[in-house]
């Protein structure tokens, strides 16, 4: 399981973490499972994906190792805009993080509770600025960062919570669910995306630069990348609704890790990004019946066609839908 817990200071985040913690070790069919505990402050790394994607990068949902994450990314759309510094939440890092949650199975726990209890809270602490118009600002702003998220979410509420483990167990049956309930990506590592995408586009590998962080997933969109190039293509609806997900073909794995779904599920409509992918899904046969569209492979757009970046997006938008083989258009 993977457990967010986001809210203001002084909310009971990490009281309610250490409970979690324990009702979880308590619990008979997870007795002898490994549960680890981070707890977030100011990022240290100039980059969403190196201060909350790669610290998750060898989490695998269904390993019997839970993680409860004590503040996480939606903190930075809440506490830079109050500090007056800059946001590390770019648009195409923050899609794919949450796209690499939602195909691990991560659950946003929202504790909630009165102002006067997080006031009481902070003062305690000693803090410096210890303002109700701070804690009014937080609460405000984790409500407007909630709407934003595609992860599932839950709200703990502490004015409900009278120290019954009922609330606990809710948590933990809604983490466990959603950890059940995500593709095989047991079957390919690569895959990060909804439970239930729209459209998957499908790559060929990862292009590792020397020196850099080599995370396990497809299209990965660090600066002046294929994956920074085609998340920025993709529509505004494709992105804001989490209907797509990336995967890629040539690393031994299978691409339609959704067929092996046990629950029923519409699969989705497959895209395949240039020759040397194609040649592999091809030549397994393994989208055959199914189907699947084609268009050139966004880093050969990238760098020559950059100004056609739009262009690229809707073709990929008509692809989806007629399963062409496009592999040859150019702007």
């Amino acid at each position: 399981m993977l457990c967010i817990l986001e809210g203001p200071d002084g909310s009971g985040k990490s009281s309610l973490a250490e409970r979690l913690i324990q009702r979880i070790l308590e619990t008979p069919r997870y007795a002898e499972d490994v549960v680890d505990y981070a707890h977030k402050k100011r990022p240290t790394e100039d980059s969403l994906l190196a201060e909350y994607l790669r610290p998750l990068a060898d989490y695998e949902p269904g390993r019997h190792r839970h993680l409860i994450l004590d503040r996480w990314h939606l903190g930075e759309l809440v506490y830079p805009e109050m500090t007056d510094r800059q946001t590390l939440a770019t648009a195409a890092e923050f899609t794919y993080l949450e796209m690499f949650l939602r195909s691990r199975g991560a659950l946003v726990v929202h504790v909630d509770t009165d102002t006067t209890t997080v006031l009481d809270a902070i003062e305690q602490r000693s803090e410096s600025d210890p303002l109700e118009s701070r804690v009014l600002e937080q609460h405000a702003g984790f409500s407007r960062a909630l709407k934003t998220t595609n992860l599932r979410t839950v709200t703990y509420d502490r004015r409900q919570d009278v120290g019954t483990p009922e609330w606990l167990d809710l948590i933990i049956a809604r983490a466990a669910n959603a950890e059940s309930d995500i593709p095989r990506i047991d079957l390919n590592p690569t895959y990060v995306g909804p439970a239930n995408p729209s459209v998957v586009l499908v790559g060929d590998r990862r292009n590792v630069r020397e020196g850099s962080f080599a995370y396990p997933t497809a299209f990965v969109p660090e600066p002046a990348t294929s994956g920074k190039f085609l998340l920025d293509a993709l529509p505004d609806t494709w992105r804001r609704y989490g209907m797509v997900g990336f995967i890629n073909a040539n690393e031994g794995y299978p691409v339609d890790i959704f067929s092996e779904s046990t629950k029923p599920a519409v699969r989705p409509n497959f895209v395949v990004l240039g020759r040397e992918a194609e040649k592999t899904v091809r030549g397994s046969g393994e989208l055959a019946e199914h189907g699947f569209g084609v268009v050139p492979h966004p880093q050969y757009i990238r760098r020559f066609h950059h100004y056609a970046r739009d262009r690229y997006g809707m073709e990929i938008q008509r692809v989806a839908v007629n399963r062409e083989d496009r592999s040859t258009w150019r702007p």
